[in-house]
């Protein structure tokens, strides 16, 4: 499908209520002076790091998890001084996690597509952040039962808590477990079959760690495109200066990033991340694989929260030995990742937007540019069914956040012209009325005047009772609302931040992934749209 359609986007405010996102998005004061930055004026981006040891490194862990001919020949021009990337990422959440992991992988493969010249060659690349630690944001997945309930699937494991991610084995058999449920949950197509068995156990078979899974998941999926994926692990030995740099003068560091969100603050932001200043931006990985934050005390010792403890020689002394024991925290991840790649576009959602803002004054201490910051496109599947729903009601996709409001609104223009008709005549009578009882006398006239507040008061109870009655006789009406509203905004919250893609690959295809990367392909990148890839 190349040929260009009219899609309906949403609006992005409604969609996502963040002030911070909004106004750099939309260059308004004072976001725009603040951090000076332009998503339509993208600017140049210098990289120190070494082109060919990214090159090697990401060549061997896009074999390891069985990347595509595309991703291995985008790879191989990682070391020429115009190529830079698209950078995106997130937790590896099972099965891909929720659909806006999807939406945020077309959006780096859109836009290295868009912003690529002939002077500078963009390729899309996906950070795989695997050394999170909190499982319970990645174990579970949410599929619609046939009921249209939002059933929650979840891998429960006590004894992996507070592991990174990238170093937790796979119960293999918990997970095959989980997909059984799965299909008994969703309804059986052609294309189950081969999707949890051709492609879904497959991959499991091939992968022994959670990180692992997730990109040889993502790579079967999206690797097509070209799509580099990487984990944080694979650069840990060439991050000693950095991770020595930070734990030097980890106060100083702390201050400037403290000093920034009180700028955000001052001008009527409300900046989300939040630190202590004792707080060192490295977390101390242990010998049980246990990701432990780590603490400066006055006098200089670094405290690990499992209770060691060290000198800022010997925790030097770690780092140089174990680079692969450290691991960055939220603050200093994108610093540690724009070391090593070179990053032309970071690609993020509604947080990590107000994240890179928070640390846009880090970068200049670290030698580094930070990069163009650009919103993730966002979308709304929505299935022949719904759209039948949309159309015979006609009505606006963002009004079923409030059904009960949408019923009431839906049946007051239906019915409005019902009471239109009678309360014209009973307003017009009235002030006949009240002209002729002037002429008699004026504050006859006055009095009269207060008593039509009140009579149209009671007409308009009336309507409203009415309108209630017409509203709780409407059942038909009210079931396909929240039918669509389960669909659309399950557990009222957008489908993209709940649903999985693989309850949509089920009804359609894989080839339904084709279809989505063309639509997004078409709008401007931040947009949300709405996508019906069912007419294609």
């Amino acid at each position: 499908m190349d040929e260009q359609v009219k899609l309906e986007l949403l609006e992005q405010d409604k969609m996502y209520p963040n002030t911070m996102l909004l106004d750099y998005l939309n260059r308004k004061s004072p976001m725009y002076e603040f951090i000076k930055k332009d998503p339509k004026n993208l600017q140049p981006v210098k990289f120190t790091g070494n082109r060919t040891i990214l090159k090697e490194l990401l060549l061997m862990y896009n074999k390891s998890i069985g990347a595509s001919d595309e991703t291995l020949k985008n790879i191989g021009l990682v070391d020429h001084e115009d190529v830079y990337f698209v950078v995106t990422g997130q937790q590896p959440g099972f099965l891909t996690g929720p659909l806006y992991t999807i939406f945020k992988t077309f959006s780096a493969i859109t836009y290295a597509e868009k912003f690529s010249t002939d002077k500078i060659k963009l390729l899309p690349v996906f950070w795989n952040a695997s050394e999170d630690h909190d499982i319970e944001e990645v174990n579970n997945i949410r599929i619609l039962d046939k009921n249209n309930d939002v059933v929650p699937l979840i891998i429960d494991e006590d004894i992996i808590m507070g592991k990174s991610l990238e170093s937790i084995k796979l119960d293999k058999s918990k997970i095959n477990s989980i997909l059984e449920k799965i299909i008994e949950t969703i309804p059986e197509t052609e294309y189950t079959n081969g999707l949890y068995n051709d492609i879904i156990k497959e991959t499991l078979a091939k992968s022994e760690k959670w990180g692992e899974f997730f990109s040889r998941l993502m790579s079967r999926l999206m690797s097509k495109w070209g799509l580099i994926l990487v984990e944080p692990w694979i650069f840990r030995p060439y991050l000693k200066d950095y991770f020595t740099k930070l734990v030097t003068d980890p106060i100083k560091y702390n201050r400037i990033f403290l000093q920034t969100t009180d700028k955000l603050k001052e001008i009527g932001y409300q900046p989300k991340m939040h630190k202590k200043e004792d707080v060192v931006g490295l977390f101390y990985i242990d010998e049980n694989s246990i990701r432990n934050s780590i603490n400066i005390t006055e006098k200089g010792i670094f405290e690990i929260s499992n209770g060691t403890t060290f000198t800022k020689e010997a925790i030097i002394e770690e780092i140089n030995s174990k680079p692969e024991r450290f691991s960055t925290n939220a603050i200093y991840r994108p610093l540690a990742q724009d070391q090593m790649l070179p990053t032309y576009i970071f690609v993020g959602g509604p947080s990590e937007i107000g994240y890179h803002i928070q640390i846009k004054d880090l970068y200049p201490e670290f030698g580094l540019t930070q990069p163009n910051l650009q919103f993730r496109l966002g979308a709304t599947v929505i299935e022949r069914h719904i759209n039948k729903i949309i159309e015979k009601y006609n009505f606006n996709i963002a009004e079923l956040t409030d059904t009960n409001r949408l019923v009431s609104r839906l049946i007051r223009d239906e019915n409005q012209d019902f009471f239109t008709e009678y309360n014209t005549r009973i307003s017009n009578t009235i002030d006949e009325i009240i002209e002729n009882l002037t002429k008699v006398d004026a504050q006859l006239g006055q009095r009269s005047s207060f008593k039509k507040q009140n009579i149209m008061k009671e007409i308009d109870s009336i309507e409203k009772m009415y309108f209630k009655y017409i509203k709780d006789d409407n059942q038909l009406l009210l079931n396909q609302l929240e039918k669509a509203k389960a669909y659309l905004f399950p557990s009222d919250k957008p489908q993209e931040r709940v649903f999985n893609i693989f309850q949509y690959l089920n009804k359609y295809s894989i080839n339904m992934l084709e279809c989505m990367k063309n639509l997004l392909a078409q709008v401007e990148p931040g947009s949300h749209v709405v996508l019906k890839c069912w007419m294609f």
